[in-house]
């Protein structure tokens, strides 16, 4: 709170503050948005104005509209100056209050020690572990996250290898040409019935094999399971000990 030279500060835990900054931000961004309305100083408002002003030199001299064209246009006595200066100066006044609760959040974190799965470390080391681990909006930093849909995309290759005996598309592969003619050089064309049965038994070769047997299948579906669950126990360690220490810690703002 700021009374003219005098600042006076208040003291409340980590998790109040950071609802207050919250508040903060959405109280902040909608007065921005309000601004030309609230000051009068927006399209419809002009307009209004100037209507009101047309209709008001109705039946007056010519020196008396020139006065009253003079108000409409600027001069008017309405406080709309004085409006937009207000809430100006409200607006800066919100956002000094949630620079300071930032830092004074910030100042916490680096000085608050947690213990966790990791070893000890700082309330902001653990908040940008934890940022990592669960990155939504661009995926670049949640490797656990994209190394297990690796990991998923390829059991689910080799599950479809293993019913089908072939690629993941369902369709036999590609026979090259000199597998397909399986005839003796040396015996020349032949007859119609020996080109009909080489080519016959081309089309019968031997699928390809899967690439990991079941035991390694087994295994690589068992470290994705090992390596998602030590993300989310990770993420919910972190969640945990973080609230406990946001609500038990406090600063001065």
């Amino acid at each position: 709170m700021q009374t003219g030279a005098m600042t006076m500060k208040s003291r409340m835990t980590v998790t109040e503050a950071l609802k207050e900054r919250e508040l903060l931000k959405k109280r902040i961004t909608k007065k921005i948005g309000q601004l030309g309305r609230e000051a009068g100083t927006d399209g419809a408002f002009a307009e209004r104005r100037s209507a009101r002003f047309d209709a008001s030199k109705t039946g007056r001299k010519q020196a008396q509209s020139a006065v009253s064209g003079n108000i409409g246009h600027g001069a008017v006595s309405d406080g709309t100056s004085a409006h937009l200066d207000a809430a100006l100066q409200q607006i800066r006044a919100l956002i000094l209050r949630y620079d300071s609760i930032c830092s004074a959040v910030a100042r916490s974190n680096g000085e608050t020690w947690l213990d966790t799965s990791r070893g000890y470390m700082t309330v902001s080391e653990a908040v940008a572990l934890r940022s990592r681990l669960n990155d939504k909006e661009t995926a670049d930093t949640a490797f656990e996250q994209l190394l297990t849909n690796r990991l998923e995309s390829i059991l689910k290759k080799q599950k479809v290898f293993s019913k089908h005996g072939q690629n993941p598309s369902g369709r036999r592969p590609a026979l090259k040409g000199n597998v397909v003619i399986l005839q003796n050089p040396s015996a020349g064309r032949g007859s119609a019935g020996q080109e009909r049965g080489s080519r016959a038994n081309a089309g019968q070769l031997k699928p390809p094999q899967p690439i990991l047997s079941a035991q390694e299948l087994s295994k690589l579906r068992s470290l994705t399971e090992r390596i998602q669950e030590s993300r989310e126990e990770l993420l919910l360690e972190l969640d945990t000990k973080l609230a406990l220490s946001n609500a038990a810690t406090w600063i001065e703002v």
